[in-house]
């Protein structure tokens, strides 16, 4: 692929739409993580107040699907690294497959199988590879380790029964992982 030796600016949508770690991501495209003031008046009466720009961009862009959770953004360095939740702001909508075809810049894209790799059904090593998954307070369907669905680095081990916890003091939903 050829790509230009100068880059433009990333656009500043006019129109900022936001969602916080955790909330339905209601677009596929292109969001960035933001610092976004929350107003600090409470009220019952007046109308609650969108956070307005211009906005500090907090990590890294992510292509994110529709449908699916906002995540946390994780933050590393040599000593530690910890999740964070964060606004996420749509840079670009994806509207390219909604009529069901391949995008013309697409069109010609060859994806190659690792070596070895087969059409084989949806197996791994023998094991069924459907995804397990409860929200907080439910009770686990099996023994192992769970992992929280917006922070895959921290996992808990869980007895079959025991109800699923909060993590970080917040309801989640979380994956099972192994045995």
């Amino acid at each position: 692929m050829h790509f230009p030796s100068i880059l433009s600016d990333v656009p500043d949508p006019e129109v900022a739409t936001l969602v916080s770690t955790g909330h339905t991501i209601p677009y596929f495209g292109i969001w960035e993580p933001v610092e976004a003031k929350k107003s600090g008046m409470l009220s019952l009466f007046k109308k609650k107040e969108e956070p307005k720009g211009p906005f500090l961009i907090v990590g890294c862009m992510n292509y994110l699907h529709a449908g699916s959770p906002a995540p946390a953004v994780r933050y590393e360095d040599e000593n530690e690294s910890f999740s964070k939740p964060v606004t996420w702001r749509l840079l670009w909508e994806d509207t390219r497959y909604e009529d069901g075809s391949i995008p013309a810049e697409e069109d010609e894209y060859v994806f190659q199988k690792p070596n070895g790799a087969t059409d084989a059904p949806s197996a791994i090593n023998g094991t069924d590879s459907t995804m397990i998954w409860f929200e907080t307070g439910q009770p686990a369907p099996k023994a192992g380790r769970w992992l929280p669905e917006d922070d895959l680095s921290a996992s808990i081990a869980v007895q079959a029964g025991e109800k699923l916890p909060t993590h970080r003091g917040q309801s989640t939903r979380w994956v099972f992982a192994s045995d």
